[in-house]
C-alpha cells in the first residue's frame, strides 16, 4: 500500500484501513486477485514411508497401458485406498460391497449309480471339512471386496496332504507378479524375492529370556509361512520364484486380456478429486468472508484543494485514523464523532459466492455412475429421495465370485487326487449371487416360470440359486428316511379338498331345498 494509507490490525479478523477516495478501487482489487489466485492443491500419499505427489493429470499418465505396467496398478491401488478412506461415496459403496457380499454357497455332484453312491459320500465330506479348515466363508468376503478394490487378488493354497491341514494366503502386488506365461487361460504367479525381503525386514520380538516370541529370523519365518518353492528361491539367492499353478490362484478384474486388473473406482479418481478441489476452494473462500475491513474515506479536498486552514492533509489522514482506532478499541458503549474531512466509514466484504450445490451434486452421480450405480428416475435425482439401481455394481461382484469357484474347484480336484480318488467325483461350487439376497425378487421370477411359464425344474431351481441334481438327490434320500411321512403336512383348510370328508361344510343331505338349490348355483357359477 502507498504512503497515503493507514492500515491497522484491530482483532485476528478485522483490520482498518484510512486511505483517500482515488485508492478504494486500487484495495478491491487486490482483494478480489488475492481471492482467485488460490492454486489446487496436490496430494501426498504414503507407501513403505515414501511421499508420492499426485496431481489430477496423472490420471491420464496411469491409465495408459495401466493393465500392462505393474508400478502403475500398485501406484493407482494406493491412490484408490486413499479415497476409499477419506470420500463419502467410495467409502460406502466399499463398505456396502464388504457387509453385504453373500458369503453362501453350494456344492453339486453329478448324477451317480448306486455304486458310486459311497465315494461321493466321501467326497462330499473331504471338501466340506477341506471348506470348513480354509475358512471358505470368510475367503469369500475378503477376496470379492478385496478384488473390486484392486483389481487383482492373489492367493495360494499351502497343504500338508497327510495331515489334512490347509492354509490360504494372500500375497499383495509388488511382492507377487503377474508371469509372462499362462496355461489354460490361468496365469503364473510370482512371487519377488527381493520386494518380500524388504517387506518382512524388522526387528523380531523376543520375551525376557531372549527367546522369540514367533520366530528368532528372516530364515525361519519364510521356512515356516510361505511356499517350499519360495523358500528354496530364497535360499538360492534367485530373484524370483515360481509359485505351483495349481496351488496358486489370481483373481482379476478390467484387465482387457492383459496381466493386471484394474479397480473399477479408478474411473470414479477424477470426479472425486473435482468435487474434493471444489470444496477445498469454498473452504478457502468462507476463510476469506470471515476477514472483515474497515474502509474509512476521506473527502477529496484534501489533495486536490491542498492543506486545509492550521492541518495539512497528512495529519487530518492520521487523526482520522488514530480516532477511528481509539472508538474500535474502546470497551462498551463508545460514541464515535468523525472529523470534519472523515465523508464515510464502511464494511468492504468480498463478494465471492459458493459454488452451485447442483455442479457439486452432478460430480457426485458421476463418481456413482462410474462403480456401478444408477438412478432408476433421470428426473428425480435428489440425495433423500431418489431410488437407486446397483445392479450393474452387483454383475461386477457376481463376475469376482465366478473366478473364485474356478479356483476352488481345482484345489478341490486336487484334493481328490491326494486322497486316490478320481477327480471325476469333483463337485461344482456356486457361490450363491448377490441378487439372491433379494429374496422377493427371486421368488418371484420362480414362481412365474414354474407357474406361468411352465419351466423345467432345472430352470426354477438354477433362478433360487439351487442345482436340481443336488435337490432331487436330497429328495431320495428324505423318502428313503421316511421325511414324507413324519413331515406330512397338517390337515388344513390349504391341504384338505375336502372330498373325503363329508363331515366338513353344509350336510351334503341336508332336507332344506332352498339350501340345496342355493348350493348348487354357488358350485356351479362361483366356487367351482
Amino acid at each position: 500500500m502507498s504512503s497515503n494509507e493507514l492500515v491497522s490490525q484491530l482483532d485476528q479478523n478485522t483490520f482498518v484501513i484510512t486511505a483517500q477516495e482515488n485508492e478504494k478501487q486500487i484495495l478491491e482489487k487486490a482483494i478480489y486477485d488475492y481471492n482467485n489466485n488460490s492454486n489446487f492443491r496436490s496430494t501426498y500419499f504414503n507407501e513403505s514411508s515414501t511421499l508420492i505427489n499426485f496431481k489430477i493429470e496423472d490420471i491420464d499418465r496411469l491409465a495408459l497401458n495401466a493393465q500392462s505396467n505393474l508400478n502403475n496398478i500398485i501406484q493407482i491401488n494406493n491412490i484408490v485406498r486413499y479415497y476409499v478412506n477419506k470420500n463419502d461415496i467410495l467409502g460406502k459403496v466399499y463398505e456396502a460391497i464388504e457387509t453385504n457380499v453373500n458369503s453362501d454357497w453350494t456344492l453339486s455332484y453329478p448324477n451317480y449309480s448306486e455304486d458310486e453312491k459311497d465315494i461321493y459320500k466321501e467326497v462330499d465330506n473331504l471338501i466340506k471339512d477341506f471348506n470348513e479348515k480354509i475358512g471358505l466363508s470368510k475367503l469369500i468376503t475378503e477376496s470379492i471386496p478385496m478384488t473390486y478394490l484392486e483389481g487383482n487378488y492373489a492367493i495360494y493354497l499351502r497343504k500338508d496332504a497327510d495331515k489334512q491341514r490347509y492354509q490360504v494366503d494372500y500375497y499383495p502386488l509388488g511382492i507377487c507378479e503377474v508371469a509372462d506365461y499362462e496355461v489354460a487361460s490361468e496365469p503364473y504367479v510370482l512371487i519377488n524375492i527381493k520386494e518380500l525381503e524388504s517387506r518382512l525386514r524388522k526387528i523380531y520380538k523376543k520375551n525376557k529370556n531372549n527367546k522369540p516370541l514367533f520366530y528368532k529370523d528372516m530364515d525361519e519365518e519364510i521356512k515356516d509361512t510361505y511356499p517350499s518353492e519360495v523358500y528354496e528361491a530364497y535360499s538360492n539367492k534367485e530373484t524370483y520364484a515360481k509359485l505351483d499353478i495349481e496351488k496358486s490362484g489370481l483373481i482379476r478384474i478390467n484387465n482387457l486380456k492383459r496381466k493386471y486388473g484394474l479397480s473399477p473406482i479408478f474411473r470414479a479418481l477424477k470426479s472425486s478429486i473435482r468435487l474434493e478441489n471444489i470444496e477445498l476452494s469454498d473452504d478457502k473462500n468462507t476463510l476469506v468472508r470471515g476477514k472483515k475491513i474497515i474502509f474509512q474515506k476521506l473527502i477529496k479536498e484534501l489533495v486536490t484543494q491542498g492543506n486545509l486552514p492550521n492541518i495539512t492533509w497528512s495529519s487530518a489522514q492520521a487523526k482520522a485514523h488514530v480516532d477511528l482506532m481509539a472508538a474500535l478499541n474502546s470497551k462498551g458503549t463508545s460514541v464515535f464523532t468523525g472529523t470534519p474531512w472523515t465523508e464515510k466509514i464502511e464494511y468492504i466484504e468480498p463478494k465471492l459466492e459458493q459454488t452451485n450445490v447442483q455442479i457439486k451434486n452432478q460430480y457426485r452421480q458421476e463418481i456413482m455412475t462410474s462403480v456401478g450405480i444408477a438412478y432408476l428416475s433421470s428426473a428425480d435425482k435428489g440425495y433423500g429421495s431418489s431410488k437407486i439401481s446397483i445392479e450393474e455394481l452387483m454383475k461386477m461382484i457376481n463376475k469376482i465370485g465366478e473366478q473364485l469357484e474356478s479356483i476352488l474347484v481345482k484345489w478341490y480336484k486336487g484334493i481328490l487326487i491326494d486322497n486316490g480318488i478320481d477327480p471325476k467325483y469333483c463337485p461344482k461350487i456356486k457361490v450363491i449371487d448377490s441378487e439372491k439376497l433379494s429374496v422377493e425378487l427371486s421368488m418371484n421370477l420362480a414362481r412365474m416360470l414354474n407357474t406361468e411359464m411352465n419351466a423345467s425344474l432345472t430352470t426354477t431351481y438354477k433362478v433360487l440359486g439351487l442345482d436340481v441334481k443336488t435337490e432331487a438327490k436330497l429328495r431320495q434320500q428324505e423318502k428313503e428316511m421316511g421325511y414324507e411321512d413324519i413331515f406330512a403336512p397338517r390337515q388344513t383348510a390349504y391341504t384338505n379338498n375336502g372330498s373325503s370328508d363329508n363331515d366338513v361344510g353344509r350336510p351334503s343331505d341336508s332336507d332344506d331345498v332352498d339350501k340345496q338349490d342355493y348350493d348348487t348355483d354357488y358350485n356351479k357359477n362361483v366356487g367351482r
